[in-house]
């Protein structure tokens, strides 16, 4: 067998794997909300599913979620969006003409902050099935499906798959490959950020990118390097010890990004580029703000 056909077998070998692993039904976009909300059901028939609605700036949202899920029931408890005063610091470094990237989309919360308070465009990855099956239907639910791209895959440094397992039973949003396998156990494709057609042939300029991916960001990021070249995107990324974190600015710093901000539970720190010009304005307009209310609540100087 000669070089070529080796290369050519390789290639198709290659090819299905990547669709056996990726378990993206092309057709779910086409279907109608109730449709969806069958399929979900009839996949995951042991489970019980909700809608619960809240008002963020007089626009109404609606999550689809699984019934008792931890990230549901925050929303519900405070009646607005999951990590909202995150989402409300953080959109302040995007220009409204710039994609938005969202990792470990989850049931969407993110992402549809993003494209229905925002009004952007969203490029999310979610790879557990429960979550990108209440990801499309919430799309559909907003309004937003024609705003929002989702792809079911995780990312990494590198393609492949990997397995992943819930660490917290009642938290749909922690499938971790460093938990301990149980019977929540799943196989999810990896692809590469920097590989993936719509974002390595995106004419448009990708303003954040948001990145909660249970201990694989490090690994995401690794994947990105040249996205992040490019665009020189916002940052926001989680960490759960210092060695995470210093593992991730060891690998950020010598392309321009610094940190400003840390928040959430468990520390997201957001990073701007000091190569971005964008940035640079918005920290001037962010401390000016900062300063000016300062002035008037700890100096009383009307």
């Amino acid at each position: 067998m000669n070089d070529f056909c080796c290369l050519s077998l390789l290639y198709i070998s290659h090819l299905l794997i990547r669709l056996c692993y990726m378990n993206v039904d092309p057709n779910l976009k086409n279907l109608a909300i109730d449709d969806k909300i069958k399929v979900i059901k009839d996949e995951f028939s042991n489970d019980v599913f909700n809608i619960l609605e809240f008002t963020h700036n007089y626009k109404k949202v609606k999550l689809f979620h699984l019934d008792d899920d931890y990230l549901p029931s925050r929303i519900i408890a405070d009646k607005k969006f999951y990590e909202c005063d995150f989402l409300n610091f953080f959109s302040f470094f995007n220009a409204d003409d710039h994609l938005v990237i969202d990792v470990g989309a989850n049931i969407g919360n993110h992402s549809i902050y993003f494209s229905l308070v925002k009004n952007w465009d969203v490029i999310a990855f979610e790879p557990v099935r429960k979550n990108a099956l209440c990801f499309s239907i919430n799309a559909d639910l907003n309004n937003v499906s024609e705003k929002v791209t989702l792809l079911e895959t995780a990312l990494g440094k590198c393609e492949g798959s990997v397995l992943l397992s819930k660490s917290i039973g009642d938290n749909n949003g922690t499938f971790s490959r460093d938990a301990n396998k149980n019977n929540s156990t799943i196989k999810v494709s990896i692809m590469v950020l920097d590989d993936i057609s719509q974002i390595k042939n995106s004419e448009r300029s990708i303003g954040l990118i948001k990145i909660d991916v249970e201990g694989m960001e490090y690994d995401v990021l690794q994947g990105s390097v040249n996205t992040l070249k490019k665009h020189k995107p916002a940052l926001a990324f989680e960490c759960i010890t210092h060695k995470d974190y210093t593992d991730i600015m060891n690998l950020l710093s010598p392309l321009g990004y610094f940190p400003v901000e840390v928040l959430n539970a468990t520390a997201t720190f957001i990073c701007l580029n000091k190569y971005n010009n964008i940035h640079m304005e918005k920290v001037s307009e962010y401390l000016t703000m900062y300063t000016e209310q300062r002035k008037i609540q700890e100096y009383k100087m009307f």
